[in-house]
């Protein structure tokens, strides 16, 4: 092998590596950014059961907690009670949003029927499209992030938490 086509490989190599340890140090893939612990949150903005638009930065200045699920998914529906009260209970010290990941018409009208009739209060958002679920990597549910007042990713947790998992979580982002 020539010194030159050996150096023009080290030096391939060399960039590669530059380039993975920079996105994996930096937090970032290109311009949505990567949801990463110690790092910026990607805002989004999507609308509620009512109608209304909320944007994950409106909640700036407060820890945030983000819950990905749906009302198809048994573990995710057992949690429901217990976000909601950890909303009832944090109320003016953390909000807490939750992600339902909708896909049609019909399936956002018995999610909205499903919202009223368990007396869920706390921000329930449709991502009908995916496309918060994609730009927070969400690959299975139900999925937790937890937002510090700054905008900062705490915490990410995937799987169904206990009341007690739910209280430490928001308990460490709040203090």
């Amino acid at each position: 092998m020539s010194k030159r086509l050996l150096t023009s490989i080290l030096l391939v190599v060399f960039v590669g590596l530059v380039v993975l340890l920079a996105v994996n140090f930096t937090g970032t893939t290109g311009k949505e950014g990567k949801p990463v612990v110690g790092f910026p949150a990607p805002d989004f903005s999507l609308k509620d059961v009512d109608g209304q638009t909320v944007r994950l930065s409106d909640f700036r200045g407060k820890p945030v907690f983000v819950n990905f699920w749906a009302s198809w998914c048994p573990p995710c529906r057992e949690e429901l009670p217990d976000i909601q009260r950890l909303f009832e209970a944090k109320q003016g010290t953390v909000n807490i949003i939750t992600v339902n990941l909708t896909s049609t018409e019909e399936s956002t009208d018995k999610l909205v029927r499903f919202v009223k009739d368990g007396g869920f209060t706390m921000t329930v958002l449709l991502d009908s499209n995916g496309s918060v679920a994609n730009k927070y990597r969400i690959r299975s549910i139900p999925q937790s992030i937890f937002i510090d007042d700054k905008g900062i990713i705490r915490k990410k947790f995937t799987g169904a938490m206990t009341s007690e998992m739910l209280d430490s979580f928001v308990g460490d982002v709040s203090s």
